[in-house]
């Protein structure tokens, strides 16, 4: 769980609020996305999915060595940690970003892919058992925890985020 007196390192008085969970999108640029977003409730996760969106964009491009279907490989392949055991460095500093509540954008031809900080406890529903801790986007269809069985609450029923 992430701190919510986190501070800037350049700012010390100033607190930034903790982020709770990521929403990962893909749209054409200046529309709403088609689909809903992905949500994750972990950083390194969050560039992953990032990734796999980029890399599933760049393998429907008619010609694999179009400019921007090369960039989007490029750019999966600098932030995805499943497809090689090392992290690049830009890995690394997207995390340290990424962790410090900054959202992401990528704007390849038409397309915008975007990973954006969410503090909304509503977007979310959690498993009361703070012991358990599991926690789930709002629109998954499962009622109960998959981890202990207890039925889902919403953010302010849920005892242990206070």
């Amino acid at each position: 769980m992430i701190s919510t007196s986190l501070t800037t390192p350049a700012q010390p008085d100033i607190p930034i609020p903790a982020v709770r969970h990521w929403h990962i999108t893909e749209s054409d640029a200046g529309y709403l996305p088609e689909a809903e977003p992905v949500t994750v409730d972990d950083g390194e996760m969050a560039l992953d999915v990032l990734a796999h969106l980029l890399a599933d964009w760049a393998q429907t491009c008619d010609d694999p060595e179009d400019c921007d279907a090369t960039y989007a490989e490029g750019c999966a392949e600098q932030l995805c940690t499943c497809r090689k055991g090392d992290r690049s460095a830009e890995h690394h500093d997207a995390l340290i970003k990424v962790a410090g509540g900054r959202g992401m954008c990528e704007q390849i031809g038409d397309r915008v892919f975007e990973l954006m900080p969410c503090q909304d406890v509503e977007c979310l529903k959690y498993c009361p058992d703070a012991d358990c801790g599991t926690v789930t986007p709002i629109g998954d269809t499962d009622t109960r925890c998959w981890c202990c069985g207890a039925r889902y609450v919403d953010g302010e029923t849920c005892g242990w985020l206070a």
